[in-house]
């Protein structure tokens, strides 16, 4: 442990080797981000015709032009909710497997990989 500014921090040392040079691989989160916006955008597929329709309807009320506009814009909002909702879902389950059932960290010395679960 140590203190800065008057902040506790934690420091980690790696089990092989000693070293204090120690990185998070964050693995799990990367790839569910990944796979959650994926997902996401492709079910924002169905959401954003949704979101199309809506939006043509309120482009209604600006008449002619604003239907097209709108349902552009509803389909663009639409597909951009949900693939955000599905990155932010898959990260965050994406990091409790790094916390509970990978290695997630790494030694930048030694490349030894190893959990800090105890």
């Amino acid at each position: 442990m140590t203190f800065n500014n008057g902040k506790l921090h934690m420091s980690l040392n790696c089990p092989k080797c000693s070293s204090d040079h120690v990185r998070k691989r964050n693995t799990a989160m990367k790839t569910g981000a990944v796979i959650g916006a994926t997902g996401g955008a492709i079910s924002g597929f169905s959401g954003a015709l949704a979101g199309a329709e809506m939006g043509a309807l309120a482009g209604a009320l600006a008449g002619p032009v604003g239907i097209p506009i709108g349902g552009i814009g509803g389909a663009v909002f639409g597909a951009l909710i949900v693939g955000t909702a599905g990155c932010i879902t898959g990260s965050r389950i994406g990091g409790i497997v790094d916390q509970e059932v990978l290695d997630n960290y790494c030694c930048v010395n030694c490349d030894y990989t190893f959990n800090n679960r105890s």
